[in-house]
């Protein structure tokens, strides 16, 4: 069984592509009877998006954007030994270090989107 923790740093204010992307990925994971989390930073907890993922009855960790900090370290090794995490999926930057340092044994990819 997958157990993959989707770690973001996305910010905007509305529903993008990534949003509509990750609730498909939610759905795909659920139907092969696999786990997929997501961890997004507190300030977007109220965006009109984050409802999409509550809807879903998706689980959702929000926790301060602090990237390279001990402190933002210690969270997500916590949620990741919380969760069983056995895979991890990082977006946007800014917490992909964060992550490898959490879980340095964990299969791990992280990519960054350009927009032009």
């Amino acid at each position: 069984m997958i157990r993959c923790a989707s770690v973001s740093t996305y910010m905007g204010p509305y529903i993008s592509n990534y949003v509509l992307s990750e609730l498909a990925l939610l759905r795909k994971y659920r139907q092969q009877g696999d786990e997929l989390i997501h961890i997004f930073p507190d300030d977007v907890a109220h965006k009109p998006w984050a409802e999409l993922f509550q809807r879903e009855g998706a689980k959702v960790y929000y926790i301060p954007y602090a990237p390279m900090t001990p402190r933002s370290i210690a969270t997500l090794r916590r949620i990741f030994s919380d969760e069983h995490i056995n895979f991890i999926h990082c977006h946007f930057g800014g917490w992909d270090l964060d992550a490898r340092l959490a879980a340095p044994l964990t299969p791990m990819i992280w990519h960054q989107r350009m927009y032009v």
